[in-house]
């Protein structure tokens, strides 16, 4: 005896608690958070890890929206920004343009690690803005010194 079943239709909603995984049992990044490095030579490194809702690091490549403001609630976008800014030692990074020092998209390692190095001559103070979910999670001051 065989059944053969046809295709499967499904109305409604679907919805889940707990975690959200993809089909590989990996984590939907929920938050970010950052490591901000001294100032070298005129150059700061700040490090991002994408983290699940459970505060574990995401086993995902992960892309993200960045923006630089002037103010630490990410509310006033920054005018000039950095002299310029790169990838540091992990993720990629694509700027909006070609020449953008304001904003573009972060792109974190199968770890979920990514880190920048914003490198700026003059004093001045950035936050990093990365837009996670809808969400967006701001990073601690970037406090550049004129004399460094």
């Amino acid at each position: 005896m065989s059944i053969q079943v046809g295709p499967m239709e499904f109305r409604g909603e679907v919805t889940q608690s707990g975690p959200v995984r993809n089909v590989a049992g990996q984590y939907k990044p929920a938050k970010v958070t950052f490591v901000i490095g001294a100032e070298a030579a005129n150059v700061m490194n700040i490090a991002f890890t994408f983290r699940t809702e459970n505060d574990v690091p995401v086993n995902v490549r992960t892309a993200a929206l960045l923006y630089l403001s002037s103010d630490a609630t990410g509310d006033a976008k920054e005018g000039s920004g950095p002299d310029s800014w790169a990838i540091g030692t992990d993720g990629i990074f694509f700027p909006d343009g070609s020449d953008s020092l304001i904003s573009g998209v972060l792109v974190s390692e199968v770890t979920g690690k990514a880190d920048l190095n914003l490198t700026h001559a003059g004093a001045d103070t950035f936050y990093v803005n990365v837009i996670v979910d809808g969400r967006v999670f701001t990073s601690g001051a970037m406090t550049f010194d004129a004399t460094t």
